[in-house]
């Protein structure tokens, strides 16, 4: 069984304060992000992750990218929600595009 993670890409933007969605410090976060870019970070770091379209994040409203992320997590793995959020940001600097 699997224990599954919820992201939202607003977590990931550069663009974005704190305030508005942002979980990562500047150095880590992204100018852009696409459902694309998304999956080959997931495949990076060797986690499978499904892309939902049409979702809102609820702080960002009608600005919102629409779509999140379903990352599944193997049971083994302890890794918390915002070390996760810091690896995919660490994963997305390094795919060019």
């Amino acid at each position: 069984m699997t224990r599954k993670a919820v992201l939202w890409p607003e977590y990931l933007l550069r663009g974005l304060s704190r305030k508005r969605g942002r979980r990562l410090p500047l150095r880590l976060s992204a100018d852009s992000v696409t459902p694309e870019k998304i999956v080959r970070a997931c495949e990076k770091i060797g986690l499978n992750c499904v892309i939902e379209e049409g979702k809102r994040y609820p702080r960002a409203g009608e600005r919102s990218l629409g779509f999140r992320v379903i990352i599944e997590l193997p049971d083994e793995a302890k890794t918390g929600k915002n070390e996760l959020i810091k690896k995919l940001g660490e994963a997305l600097m390094k795919i060019k595009g």
